[in-house]
């Protein structure tokens, strides 16, 4: 009788072990493609693509410890504004979980350095398994050109720039039907508003 192998649930293609994917959450280090720039006083640095990226492409890892969601809440009130922070909450396989990049240099984890875009984000952070530990990996979800920063959704509503932003555009957007002048409004002074 011949003797049969064991079956290998991760074992990779020939083709997916040199992917950038693979090739990136193995060596622990981002691939080439992006530089960080700084933008301006508000905004901090953002990250830039140097070469040209797909629709689906991997892009980078966000790394960090990897730590219970209490643990991280824990983090995140000892960690003061002047050193901001770098914790990123997820759910992965039912428990809820944190990767905090706080530590990590920019150099090794410019994923950190990626801008919130509610509106029109031109990636999205998805946890995969690899070896069997949960990784925070950002594909593209639209083609993404030379010059063009990345910018993801953190999936935070109440984020300071987020209601910033929604006030200016409510006063952009305001029009004289929608404006409220020392408590009149269209429906009280018809003969004004015509």
């Amino acid at each position: 009788m011949a003797s049969r192998r064991p079956k290998r649930k991760c074992r990779l293609q020939t083709s997916e072990k040199y992917s950038p994917l693979t090739k990136a959450l193995g060596s622990g280090r981002d691939q080439e493609g992006f530089e960080v720039r700084y933008i301006n006083g508000y905004i901090g640095h953002g990250v830039f693509a140097s070469q040209k990226f797909n629709t689906g492409d991997f892009l980078l890892e966000y790394k960090g410890d990897l730590v219970s969601r209490k643990e991280g809440e824990r983090r995140e009130a000892q960690y003061t504004p002047t050193k901001g922070s770098f914790l990123m909450f997820f759910s992965y396989d039912g428990k809820r979980l944190c990767m905090d990049g706080t530590e990590d240099p920019f150099d090794t984890n410019m994923a950190r350095m990626i801008n919130d875009e509610g509106e029109n984000p031109n990636c999205v952070m998805r946890a995969i398994s690899f070896l069997g530990r949960p990784r925070l990996c950002l594909f593209a979800l639209k083609d993404i050109n030379i010059g063009e920063e990345l910018r993801y959704d953190y999936g935070v509503e109440d984020l300071p720039w987020r209601l910033e932003s929604k006030r200016k555009s409510l006063r952009r957007n305001s029009s004289l039907d929608e404006l409220t002048f020392c408590g009149l409004n269209k429906e009280t002074t018809k003969s004004w508003w015509m």
